[in-house]
């Protein structure tokens, strides 16, 4: 049976445990892990959240989901691993506060590296010693706010078709299927895992705080994803049509004060439209942010009227292909 850490699955129970990935002076950092195995052997559906330490409403949903679990329904195995990242966890930091590292961005990462880059070697390594099948969940954290969407690389591999159909399963209607247009998105976790043969997908939802609403749409997307791979009975329910977006850009704010946003995430803006206005601390209007081209989703937007500073990125905007 799988061993994940200390968590040894036994056929029709749920059992916890820790996966021990790298130390501290004062001792090793631990990750909590879920084993859910079904009464019926099966394949292994990996579902992870908190790779970004802010971004925690997958973790509380996969806590949730993995409890919730219909064990005599299931079939197959689901593991649950509700926080990567332990130390940007503890800072609720996008980034890994030991070495300032984002390991979203370099996967698969080097056993030789900073402690970052030890994480993501090691993790990516047993993920792709035991699952079939891979999950992750993000939202926009603190300081910026998502769209309910799932993505994929689509390379028109075998991998790829599976990965749409896993997307298409989650209960939202926007498919984000051009990553390989955007060259940093080679470094995420679901990109590598993928490059391996194993389907994987990227999730988000949400941001700031975590609603009633947002942990609903995570558990149906977990729900729903596990359905159309055959781990739990009954359809997944799709959509009549999608809409497909890709080729990223992320603009940067050139002047630092409050975030006077014009738009919200989920709006098409056309260019010329004004997506924000930066005003400082004496009322004035220091900066105004438009939208470059035709046809473009607001995907991830900064939090209407927080502080900002120059060079941050203010969200994420997309092409749209099909709607």
């Amino acid at each position: 049976m799988l061993k994940i850490g200390s968590a040894q699955a036994e056929k029709g129970k749920l059992v916890k445990g820790y996966i021990e990935m790298g130390s501290l002076a004062d001792g090793p950092v631990r990750m909590p892990v879920m084993i859910a195995s079904g009464e019926q052997d099966g394949e292994v559906l990996w579902l992870e959240g908190c790779i970004h330490g802010g971004e925690f409403g997958g973790a509380l949903s996969i806590a949730q989901f993995m409890r919730e679990l219909d064990l005599k329904a299931l079939k197959g195995t689901i593991v649950g691993v509700p926080v990567v990242n332990i130390l940007s966890f503890r800072n609720l930091s996008r980034n890994t506060p030991l070495d300032g590292m984002n390991i979203n961005r370099i996967f698969p990462g080097d056993p030789d590296g900073v402690y970052t880059m030890q994480l993501a070697a090691n993790y990516m390594e047993l993920i792709c010693g035991n699952a079939n099948y891979f999950a992750d969940f993000h939202s926009g954290g603190f300081t910026s706010h998502c769209l309910f969407y799932a993505g994929y690389k689509n390379d028109h591999s075998k991998e790829s078709e599976v990965e749409r159909k896993m997307c298409e399963s989650i209960g939202s209607d926007i498919i984000w299927d051009h990553f390989d247009t955007m060259q940093e998105f080679g470094g995420i976790i679901a990109s590598q895992v993928a490059e391996r043969g194993i389907p994987a997908i990227t999730c988000e939802c949400g941001g700031g705080q975590v609603l009633d609403s947002d942990i609903a749409k995570y558990k149906g997307a977990m729900t729903g994803i596990a359905q159309v791979l055959g781990f739990l009975p009954g359809e997944a329910a799709k959509k009549s049509s999608y809409t497909h977006i890709g080729n990223c850009f992320c603009p940067v704010t050139h002047a630092g004060g409050f975030f006077m946003a014009k738009c919200k995430d989920g709006d098409i803006l056309n260019e010329g439209d004004v997506i924000a206005e930066i005003m400082n601390l004496f009322g004035e209007i220091v900066e105004v942010i438009r939208c470059p081209e035709n046809n473009i989703l607001v995907e991830c937007l900064y939090q209407k009227n927080c502080p900002i500073s120059s060079g941050e990125g203010i969200g994420e905007f997309l092409h749209i292909y099909e709607k």
